[in-house]
């Protein structure tokens, strides 16, 4: 059992949680920095693995270690934004199909948003699959989550398949 308890140490928007154990467990503001380290973490460990499965394994240890720190049901929308950063940062390092993977994890664990589903869009747009990007765009619409990035992505799909007249659509 936890309660809250207000810290006057921090400004009142700030809540610190107590366990009957004792001890603190991080505020929304401390666990948000956290995340934003993981997402630097990330990057860094990019810089020097060239191994896909050193990928996936550094990866996958982010991952988890996002979850622990957001994986609650109050802290879901935080842990969508985590982990879109170090998918879009993993793609933006060629490793794609890590990324896509990271995605689908995200999204088997009850997180997904616009922000998930754009990046999911991403990878599959950097794949050149037309017709998955599409797909993501309709689950982000049956979800009530797309996103001007999304429809973004989609358009850069057809003009990059030279699909003109489907990308002014």
């Amino acid at each position: 059992h936890c309660r809250g308890l207000r810290d006057p140490a921090v400004d009142s928007s700030h809540w610190r949680w107590t366990f009957a154990g004792g001890g603190l467990v991080m505020t929304t503001q401390d666990k948000r920095t956290a995340a934003l380290d993981l997402v630097s973490e990330c990057t860094d460990a990019l810089r020097d693995l060239s191994d896909a499965e050193r990928v996936r394994t550094a990866v996958a240890s982010l991952a988890a270690r996002a979850y622990q720190l957001q994986g609650s049901v109050d802290d879901r929308p935080y842990f969508t934004r985590t982990m879109s950063r170090i998918a879009h940062v993993v793609r933006s390092h060629g490793w794609v199909e890590v990324a896509g993977e990271t995605l689908e994890w995200t999204i088997a664990q009850g997180a997904v948003d616009g922000y998930v589903l754009s990046e999911v869009a991403e990878c599959h747009l950097a794949r050149e699959t037309i017709n998955a990007t599409k797909a993501t765009l309709a689950r982000a619409r049956a979800a009530h989550v797309a996103t001007d990035a999304i429809y973004t992505s989609l358009v850069k799909a057809y003009g990059r398949s030279g699909r003109r007249d489907d990308a002014r659509r």
